[in-house]
């Protein structure tokens, strides 16, 4: 579960770094799995997937190197008011105000991640 954004916490949504603090979990997450779990000798380190679905699209795709353009959420929005964006604008989130969004760079990419299935990528 994600710190502060998942079904029983989510005071990091309307925060401007929630997005990138995702893909600090990936990584984290792989750190662990490959070093610490007692089953980590079993995982082919060249063959790691990830899967992710609605926000955890966004963050699959940012962890794989991909790099939003943050102009196109507002716009998009306002086109296509879907459950996602009300979201957004209710908890004040950066991607709905220009200018407070994080640099495309914050983003983590993991480049131990080889293969990605996002269903659907929500907010990308």
């Amino acid at each position: 579960m994600h710190t502060g954004d998942n079904y029983i916490d989510q005071s990091a949504v309307s925060s401007a770094h929630w997005l990138v603090d995702r893909s600090r979990h990936v990584r984290a997450t792989l750190e662990c799995i490959l070093a610490v779990w007692p089953g980590h000798d079993l995982i082919d380190e060249d063959r790691i997937g990830i899967f992710r679905f609605s926000v955890g699209g966004f963050t699959a795709l940012a962890a794989i190197g991909g790099e939003p353009d943050w102009r196109l959420i507002a716009s998009h929005c306002a086109a296509s008011p879907e459950c996602v964006c009300r979201l957004l604008s209710a908890s004040g989130s950066a991607p709905m105000h220009p200018g407070s969004e994080p640099a495309a760079s914050a983003f983590i990419r993991d480049a131990r991640i080889k293969a990605a299935v996002f269903a659907p990528p929500g907010i990308w």
